[in-house]
């Protein structure tokens, strides 16, 4: 199967392919499944980068990398192997917003929505994450990859609570103004 993906994204000259990091199976330690996913993300960063193409996982509530430092020991054993950063799957756990910090020169790709303790998916306004911090972070660190906004309509999470597209639109607004060192001003949106 990854394969085929990677033939997709090679016709459509993708720079590179998002998945999951991998889980753990009954009976496996947690440290077995991280060389377990290892080995087999190994193979696949050596295959897409024939094509130029890069690999990242997302680490992520539910796999095998919960963590920032179970990250770290995948992309230790995986070289070449770079995230898709989503500070929410650490921020959901109650884990403090800055502990992913080390993981931000590892990212190619980083999504960005509101998040709290305990809730997966928030509005602007509950929102717990300081992404002008981070955002200054990334600047800080050479950060050049994509910068996504990402809200998603599921009852997985409770993440079927806001507005997604006005979400995406504060967040936007709020990423931009950071950027470009402008005044943020957020715009109050009311149903």
């Amino acid at each position: 199967a990854f394969s085929d993906i990677l033939e997709l994204a090679r016709r459509l000259e993708a720079k590179g392919i998002s998945s999951t990091c991998g889980e753990v199976f009954e009976g496996e330690s947690e440290s077995e499944s991280i060389r377990n996913a290892a080995e087999e993300l190994s193979w696949r960063v050596d295959q897409a980068d024939r094509y130029g193409i890069t690999v990242s996982v997302e680490p992520a509530v539910g796999t095998n990398a919960n963590t920032p430092e179970k990250a770290l020991e995948m992309l230790d054993l995986s070289p070449g192997l770079k995230l898709t950063l989503d500070y929410c799957h650490f921020v959901y756990q109650s884990m403090d917003q800055t502990a992913p910090d080390v993981l931000l020169p590892h990212a190619r790709h980083f999504h960005c929505r509101g998040c709290a303790p305990d809730r997966m998916q928030v509005d602007f306004d509950n929102n717990t994450i300081n992404y002008r911090r981070i955002i200054n972070k990334m600047q800080e660190v050479g950060y050049d990859g994509w910068f996504g906004i990402e809200f998603v309509w599921t009852a997985i999470w409770n993440c079927n609570q806001v507005d997604n597209t006005a979400e995406t639109i504060r967040f936007r607004d709020l990423a931009q103004a950071v950027i470009n060192g402008t005044e943020h001003v957020p715009f109050v949106h009311t149903i």
